[in-house]
């Protein structure tokens, strides 16, 4: 049986003098009350107000919601909502969801945040389209393509697959290379130092990029998502400098040479994916020829 809905626009207004306005998420009107589902990128906020800059959100998320639980009624809590959430408000444009069951709500509700919130997505395939794919992208691409978890359609993260080209900051012009999502959204950054027998400029240059998405997706992504690094060198001792700068930026680094590395990459996607088996590990063969 169907459920119906209502839903409404949340919007910020860092400043009411200036009075810009910025969508961070929905609000579900359900019979417990307000819902809150955020949805936004600091990197925008900061436009506005260079104070956001490092928003938590997602502690702002709890505390909303921690305060909500105080009242005992919906009404309460919606009247609390509404007076004591500065610099958030309600805004006029809403609407209603059709639901056939939890699972179908959350797709809407991606679609929902998709639509209305997150940057337009034909302004990221522009930006995407002059990212260079690495020997190493092409490889983990074709293991996901395998194993029917690769798509290139953002909205299909709520939809169990690993996504190419998440947008982090459209400002700056990053995204991240793949990302998959488990409650939290986790991205992915590859780094092919294969076929190199010194640490060249543009590979520094590279690696600098690297890094700067993993710090950028420190900044703008949930305390628990995770920033995965896969590397792959004929040298590592060579290439040390830039495998230690995606080091202090990852939460964890993942070696195409280790069989541990690959295996514990497989069970990661396994288990965010909520597969009803486990993953076979990506081959530590290139699947392309290395860069001369």
């Amino acid at each position: 049986m169907s459920e119906k809905i209502p839903f409404t626009l949340l919007q910020i207004v860092p400043d009411r003098l200036r009075g810009e306005v910025l969508n961070v998420g929905i609000v579900l009107h359900t019979d417990a009350g307000p819902d809150l589902r955020l949805r936004m990128l600091p990197s925008r906020l900061s436009a506005l107000m260079p104070n956001y800059s490092r928003v938590n959100l997602e502690e702002w998320q709890h505390s909303w919601l921690a305060a909500i639980q105080r009242f005992d009624s919906a009404d309460e809590r919606w009247l609390w909502l509404k007076q004591a959430m500065a610099p958030l408000r309600l805004s006029e444009t809403g609407g209603t969801i059709t639901s056939e069951n939890a699972e179908d709500l959350e797709v809407q509700v991606e679609r929902l945040l998709e639509r209305l919130v997150m940057p337009p997505r034909n302004v990221a395939t522009i930006v995407k389209s002059r990212a260079r794919r690495s020997g190493l992208n092409a490889q983990l691409t074709a293991w996901l393509r395998t194993q029917h978890l690769y798509s290139s359609k953002l909205q299909d993260l709520s939809k169990n697959r690993v996504v190419s080209g998440y947008p982090l900051s459209l400002t700056e012009e990053l995204f991240a290379e793949f990302a998959l999502k488990n409650g939290a959204v986790h991205v992915i950054e590859t780094l092919d130092l294969r076929g190199h027998n010194s640490y060249t400029k543009p590979l520094r240059n590279e690696a600098s990029h690297k890094a700067l998405v993993l710090d950028l997706a420190q900044d703008e992504l949930q305390k628990s998502s995770q920033r995965i690094a896969i590397v792959a060198a004929d040298d590592y001792s060579t290439m040390k400098p830039a495998v230690s700068m995606l080091s202090r930026k990852a939460s964890v680094v993942v070696s195409m040479e280790s069989a541990n590395d690959r295996q514990w990459l497989a069970d990661f996607i396994s288990k965010s994916l909520h597969l009803s088996t486990l993953l076979d590990p990506i081959s530590e063969t290139p699947l392309v020829s290395a860069r001369a």
